[in-house]
């Protein structure tokens, strides 16, 4: 009992580990949005930053297989009668956990891959965004347009933090939000913009991740923050 009493607390003190690596990934992507708001386009700095995201993943993804591997043992372990050698079984399952881990690449990760987007910005300024995207059109990208920007969900009525574009009506909801109306209110989940013509009840293929939207979002809370610090 001692034992497993020994690995709870060793687990708890790995979870502090995780919130660090994710500050760190936070970290690297508010210094990449610094070089893009800054306009600063030196290919030196642009491959720190990514040296430094795929650190954090591997860190993220090493400590992760080494968590699963001893929650796989300790649950083994109690239910066993038999005396086992847990440092063997957990090598044994991380090395397990290590050889399907390594097939992912790491730029799969999904903060690479918010950091290549923020990248894109910085080495090439004419995409950097200045509006929102109002029309959809198909495969193709949002196209901007200048008008003034409501970031509010009109579902929540909150920011969005993740915003979805609906390709029928153009209208931008938070991600979460929109969802929890769709599973709420399923085939009469109409668009809650009031004055919306689009009858057709919204359907999760129907949204389409707003980019563009989400990262002037970013950029909004960014300055939001600067100006607080400065006054």
């Amino acid at each position: 009992m001692a034992q497993f009493a020994v690995i709870e607390q060793a687990k708890k003190s790995l979870k502090t580990v995780q919130e660090y690596i994710k500050v760190g990934m936070e970290t690297t992507l508010d210094v990449a949005q610094d070089f893009a708001d800054s306009k600063i386009e030196s290919e030196k700095e642009v491959d720190i930053l990514k040296s430094v995201m795929k650190d954090y993943v591997q860190m993220e993804r090493d400590l992760e297989d080494f968590m699963h591997s001893v929650e796989d043992v300790t649950k083994q372990a109690a239910q066993c009668e038999e005396t086992v050698d847990l440092e063997d079984e957990v090598e044994k399952k991380l090395e397990a956990y290590r050889s399907k881990s390594q097939k992912v690449p790491l730029e799969n990760h999904h903060k690479f891959v918010d950091l290549e987007e923020k990248i894109t910005d910085i080495l090439e300024p004419d995409r950097r965004v200045g509006a929102v995207p109002q029309t959809y059109t198909g495969d193709e990208e949002m196209v901007l347009t200048q008008s003034d920007i409501n970031t509010r969900c009109p579902y929540t009525g909150k920011d969005m933090v993740n915003p979805v574009t609906n390709k029928h009506c153009e209208h931008n909801y938070d991600r979460e939000g929109i969802l929890h109306y769709i599973k709420t209110k399923k085939n009469r989940a109409k668009c809650p913009v009031a004055g919306c013509m689009n009858e057709n009840p919204i359907q999760k293929d129907d949204l389409v991740e707003n980019k563009e939207l989400r990262r002037y979002i970013e950029r909004k809370i960014r300055q939001e923050k600067r100006a607080k610090k400065t006054s």
